[in-house]
Formats: structure tokens, sequence, C-alpha cells
């Protein structure tokens, strides 16, 4: 019998796994229709969600399946948006609520997902003391990388736009939507970060943090739980001394 977790995990798995095989169908099709453009950005889409797949391999770790996931679905709509022109509505192609709709959650799952990287990177960097820093600045770390790169994104859709001739930057109304729905989703991921780091007892190895030690530490894991390990042993013979003496005493006294 699979669990509710293993279940989740599976069909995840499996959704990434497709939302990749569409882009590369997509990749077939725009290499056949002689846009080079696309084709230049879908490739780069592509080899970036196999970027936890090499991550894994080349650290002997195991990402959350959600970096995976969101990392191909936000990379999935923009590939989506891009090749199916649903970030432009000049044309009329498109329908309206469409076009707002692909481009709102395009920048909104984009920014979540480096948020996501961004905070689960500080913290494990916190957590294996290489820095330190208190659970705001945390949040206010993971909201301000998440604003930052939302911005560089505007920047370099503006140069795309002069370069290339494309229409993906709108007007100043579109391009301040986009960077609001950019704070929201910082904002959330910040949040949720803190409300994380915050419940963590120190006991073991946070599950977000786990996979990442072996990246940033490779040898942080094996010195914790032998530290771990040398607590307890502490714990436990400081513990049977008290016995023992509280033994004798009671002898002592019944005597």
């Amino acid at each position: 019998m699979f669990s509710n977790r293993t279940l989740i995990i599976s069909v995840n798995t499996l959704i990434s796994w497709i939302l990749k095989i569409v882009m590369i169908v997509v990749l077939i099709v725009e290499i056949f229709d002689g846009n080079y453009i696309l084709v230049a950005n879908t490739s780069l889409a592509l080899i970036l969600t196999f970027t936890p797949a090499i991550v894994n391999r080349s650290f002997s770790t195991n990402l959350p399946w959600v970096v995976d996931f969101f990392v191909t679905l936000s990379l999935f709509l923009h590939v989506a948006g891009s090749s199916f022109d649903l970030y432009n509505n000049d044309t009329g192609k498109v329908p309206f609520i469409l076009f707002l709709w692909w481009d709102r959650v395009a920048h909104f799952m984009g920014t979540a997902t480096i948020a996501m990287l961004a905070f689960m990177v500080v913290y494990t960097l916190h957590f294996v003391g290489k820095i330190r820093m208190t659970i705001p600045m945390i949040g206010l770390f993971t909201f301000t990388t998440a604003l930052a790169i939302g911005a560089l994104w505007e920047i370099a859709e503006f140069f795309n736009d002069k370069l290339f001739g494309t229409k993906s930057l709108g007007d100043v109304v579109d391009t301040i939507e986009d960077l609001i729905f950019d704070s929201v989703a910082g904002a959330l991921i910040a949040i949720f970060g803190m409300f994380y780091v915050a419940k963590q007892t120190g006991r073991i190895i946070p599950a977000l943090v786990h996979p990442w030690v072996k990246v940033f530490a490779p040898g942080f894991e094996k010195l914790y739980n032998a530290e771990r390990n040398l607590k307890r042993r502490v714990k436990n013979y400081r513990a049977k001394r008290k016995l023992a003496k509280s033994l004798k005493q009671r002898t002592k006294n019944a005597n």
C-alpha cells in the first residue's frame, strides 16, 4: 500500500515528466519551424528543468520533490507563454482572460520558485553554521531575493524586446502588476519559511535542509549525528548518576 506522501510524490513526479515531454515536443516543432529564438529559449528552459536531477546525481543527495516540480512547472509556463504567444494579446488571438491569467500565474510561480530556492539555500547555510541570521532576516533575504530576481526578469524582457523585436514586456501598468505578483509570491514564501524555521527543534536536520547539507557542507551530517549521539550519552550518563545518587541517599536514610 502506498502512503499519502508517497502517492503525492509519485503524482507530482509524473506531472513533472509530462511537462518535460511536452517541452521536448514544443522544441522539436520550433526547430522544424525555424524559429531559433524560441528554440534557444525552450532549450535553455529544458536544460534547467533537469538541474535538480543533476544536483542529486552530482552530490548523491535527494532534493525535495517540490523543487523539481516547482522548477519544471514555472519553466513550462514560461515556455508555453513564449511559444504560443500567451504573453502578447495585441493580435487578439489569445482570449483576454487566458492572457491575463497566464502572465500573472507565470510570474507568481516563477518568483515563488526562486524564493523557495533562496530560502532553502540561506537556511541551510545558517543551519550548518556558515552564516548566522535571525528568523526575520531569513524571511527578509528570501523576500528581497525574489523581488530582485523579478526586477531583473523585467529588465531582461526589456532587452529581449529591443534586440529581437518581441513584445514580452508590455506597458508600465503590466510591469508594475508583474512586480506586485512577484512581491506577493516572495512574501508568502518568506512567511512560510519563517514559520518553518521557528517550529524546528534542532533535534534532527530539517527535511528541507537535509538534502542541501550534502551540497554546501558534505561532512556536516556526520559531525551533527556524532554530536547528537554524544549529547544523548552524556544525558543518559547524568540521569544514571542522578538515579544512583538518589538510591544511595534512600538506602542511607533507611538505615
